[in-house]
């Protein structure tokens, strides 16, 4: 496994996470609906990171994920650990 492979992890893990928070607030924590809804993006993701994972496209993502992250943190919100 390279550094790619956990940076991919990671971009997916957060597309996730982004839509897990959005559905919390429309439905509340304990909905079923968002319960389902989860469960169906998180197949849904995981399904699309496995088929392209070993394509360009997602080293492509993943670089400019981080780089614009990495410029958002250190240049725009100024906030450096």
């Amino acid at each position: 496994m390279v550094i790619a492979d956990f940076l991919g992890i990671a971009v997916v893990g957060s597309a996730a996470s982004l839509f897990i928070e959005f559905l919390k607030k429309r439905y509340g924590d304990y909905a079923f609906k968002s319960r389902i809804a989860v469960l169906v993006a998180s197949v849904i993701l995981g399904a699309g990171y496995w088929f392209i994972r070993d394509t360009q496209l997602l080293n492509s993502i993943i670089g400019v994920l981080v780089s614009t992250s990495t410029f958002y943190a250190f240049f725009i919100n100024k906030k450096v650990i």
